[in-house]
């Protein structure tokens, strides 16, 4: 993960297959979004596309936090555990009063 995007310059194949997992995950996600939203978890977007940029965060966050570890130096026992709570708690502002609920219980 620390050098995928200078291996994405050096291979046409790798970065294409990656895009293409990409549009895999992004339309995983939106299905888990339109699930929660319909279990009312999850509120309505608010504006058009907000659930996709939402997702392109997360995946921001996810193809590059061991970048920022390493950078950041932040002092956790488990940085995976620290920054898979920082990805998911990015979520939590689109939460319903019952999907905030259920996330803090999940915390304890």
């Amino acid at each position: 993960m620390r050098d995928m995007y200078l291996i994405f310059r050096e291979s046409k194949a790798i970065k294409s297959h990656y895009i293409k997992l990409q549009e895999l995950r992004k339309v995983q996600f939106r299905g888990l979004f339109d699930l929660m939203i319909e279990k009312q978890l999850l509120r309505k977007e608010e504006f058009s596309n907000e659930y996709e940029r939402l997702y392109e965060r997360m995946t921001i966050l996810g193809d590059n936090w061991i970048n920022a570890f390493e950078l950041f130096k932040i002092n956790q026992d488990d940085p995976v555990v620290y920054y898979h709570n920082l990805l998911f708690e990015m979520i939590y502002p689109y939460l319903t009063n019952e999907g905030k609920k259920q996330f803090l219980d999940t915390k304890h």
